[in-house]
């Protein structure tokens, strides 16, 4: 459903490559549970697995992930928000968010006026 297409969306956006099968030749399985064929298989041959989480780090431009992939929070499956963001790679885009928007009472009232018309 909609998670598998954010995830597909996700992999594309990293120029990363999905296949419908495990072989050897994969470098790493993303998934959301520590469970099933492509999982064990992966454990078997030393392939890295991993979240979500380390798709969404590198899509917010942390590519120290792509170094850190074995890491605690890129293992963390059965999350409830496989896809949360680490807002701390993003904080400069959050500033505008947390910054109060101005304007005097005229142009409160000017605007009204011209919404209504």
């Amino acid at each position: 459903g909609d998670e598998r297409e954010r995830l597909l969306f996700a992999i594309d956006h990293v120029g990363a490559k999905v296949t419908p099968y495990m072989t050897r030749d994969n470098t790493v399985l993303v998934c959301k549970r520590a469970e099933g064929n492509k999982y064990r298989r992966a454990r078997e041959w030393n392939i890295p697995v991993v979240t979500a989480h380390w798709l969404t780090d590198l899509l917010l431009g942390n590519m120290s992930a792509l170094s850190q992939i074995e890491n605690a929070k890129y293992q963390q499956f059965n999350m409830p928000s496989p896809f949360r963001m680490d807002y701390s790679l993003v904080s400069h885009l959050m500033n505008a968010w947390k910054m109060p928007i101005n304007i005097t009472q005229e142009s409160h009232e000017r605007a009204k006026r011209s919404a209504a018309a």
